[in-house]
């Protein structure tokens, strides 16, 4: 899988992340402060697969949060394994 995750503050993208670890987009959760203007942006991208037609599709999941508490929750929906 491949994450991405960008930070805004006051509507400026101030740091942006494009990664295939998860332990590097836990470190930058943690490590950004909390600030009531913040604003994430997270994209997961899965493998691609095939599927019954033969097209190649290229599953992704995405959305922005205002706060660190429903990041972490889309974070956990997106990279939970079956």
């Amino acid at each position: 899988m491949k994450y991405q995750l960008k930070i805004y503050k006051d509507n400026k993208l101030i740091s942006t992340t494009n990664t295939n670890k998860k332990r590097r987009i836990l470190y930058i959760f943690q490590a950004s402060k909390k600030l009531e203007t913040q604003e994430y942006y997270l994209k997961v991208i899965y493998p691609p697969f095939t599927d019954s037609s033969g097209k190649k599709i290229s599953p992704s999941n995405n959305g922005i949060y205002k706060n660190k508490q429903d990041l972490l929750h889309a974070w956990q929906c997106f990279t939970e394994t079956q």
